[in-house]
């Protein structure tokens, strides 16, 4: 019960004084609500550094958080020192679980609580070449990291347990404890918690996205640009970046990214090609637009609309890399032949032919020639810019085995 007496002078005169004169300060502050505020340095552990285990993290604590940390009592058999800076709590240890413990070991209850305010209302800030960066506020205890060892090293003794008892039929990332959790539904949580973009009503809609019969990367293109991850100039001036802003495809408006994708005049001149209603106005953001389309087309109208969104970003990219300019028939000519081929690919019981199945290659297959008769297939290429050309040649036998190339 001595934890609960009054704090007295000599012992706060005590504290102060075992703290070395040239320790580093923490971050200056008298008011309770900042008490536990804490400065982190981060010092080289080797010369040329590869990865953050490559820094050693020093967290610089204000002084009146120190003089609480190092309060000392005298019991029975001896002293006990209670320390406060649980340095690892939030990458070892839930918060509840610390709380049980301690209740477990029969700390009264006050004392649990003030034990549970320093950990919760902890704020750290990142000093750095003279500067503050932060603030960083925990909000929960974090388990990636052993939940990424027992990903990562299945074999391990403690990963083989832990799927023993926890998902023996299962995978770490889907299994769920006591019905209530999973790494999904954290994430979920945290997004949510954060006004994120995983709501339930987001989850339905990226649920389409993730599920379009579409190539792998424009489902990631999608998820950029609605994340508002896509380097557009204007995206780039946020970062520090000094470009002249102007989208080049018109050099009227910035370069944003409802403007690359949906609002410029070129692009809308692609999207009515389509002839199928796309609306080319936006009323928010990119992915708002995204989702009203979604809501209104389903089918190959929707992953027709998805891969010119790929077609469009590819034209600009061939604009400011290449040099190169499309017209509004060669963007749309161009998404169809991507979604079309990617289609037919995904089809196992196609034949597929020896080239591009393009509208203008007659859908031409490759058979195989008469017995004792070989095929000679050719081809040849043309380099303008070189004035060079190259030719190849296959020959193959009735069976189709090559016989010379």
């Amino acid at each position: 019960m001595e934890l609960l007496e009054a704090v007295e002078e000599d012992e706060v005169t005590n504290a102060l004084f075992q703290m070395h004169s040239d320790k580093s300060l923490g971050p200056d502050t008298v008011f309770e609500e900042h008490l536990t505020d804490t400065n982190i340095v981060l010092i080289r552990k080797k010369k040329n550094l590869v990865t953050m285990a490559d820094l050693r993290p020093i967290s610089l604590c204000n002084v009146l958080y120190k003089i609480v940390s190092k309060r000392k009592r005298t019991g029975k058999n001896g002293c006990m020192a209670i320390k406060l800076n649980m340095s690892k709590a939030y990458d070892r240890v839930e918060w509840r679980s610390l709380k049980a413990m301690l209740h477990k070991m029969e700390f009264a209850d006050k004392v649990v609580s003030l034990f549970m305010a320093c950990i919760a209302t902890a704020r750290n800030r990142i000093l750095h070449s003279g500067k503050e960066f932060g603030n960083i506020v925990p909000s929960r205890a974090i388990l990636g990291k052993q939940g990424w060892r027992l990903m990562t090293k299945p074999d391990a003794l403690v990963s083989r347990v832990y799927k023993a008892k926890y998902y023996p039929h299962d995978s770490f990332l889907s299994t769920e404890l006591g019905g209530h959790y999973s790494v999904k539904s954290a994430y979920r949580s945290l997004q949510e918690e954060k006004g994120g973009r995983h709501t339930s009503d987001n989850y339905g809609f990226w649920q389409k996205v993730w599920n379009l019969k579409v190539p792998p990367k424009v489902k990631n293109l999608l998820w950029s640009a609605s994340a508002g991850c896509l380097p557009t100039k204007s995206q780039l001036q946020t970062k520090h970046v000094h470009v002249n802003d102007l989208f080049p495809l018109c050099n009227a408006e910035r370069e944003t990214i409802s403007h690359v994708m949906i609002t410029c005049s070129f692009l809308k001149a692609c999207w009515n090609r389509l002839e199928i209603g796309v609306p080319t106005e936006v009323n928010g953001t990119f992915s708002t637009w995204l989702k009203e389309v979604y809501s209104r087309f389903v089918g190959s109208e929707r992953r027709l609309i998805s891969i010119v969104v790929w077609a469009l970003w590819k034209c600009q990219n061939d604009l400011a890399w290449d040099n190169k300019n499309r017209s509004v028939r060669e963007v749309v000519t161009l998404a169809n032949i991507v979604l079309n081929q990617w289609q037919t690919a995904q089809d196992k019981t196609q034949d597929i032919s020896l080239g591009f199945m393009n509208s203008e290659d007659g859908d031409e297959h490759w058979r195989t020639p008469n017995a004792k008769i070989i095929k000679v297939n050719t081809d040849v290429v043309i380099f303008e810019q070189s004035q060079c050309f190259s030719y190849s040649l296959v020959a193959q036998n009735h069976t189709g085995r090559l016989e010379e190339a």
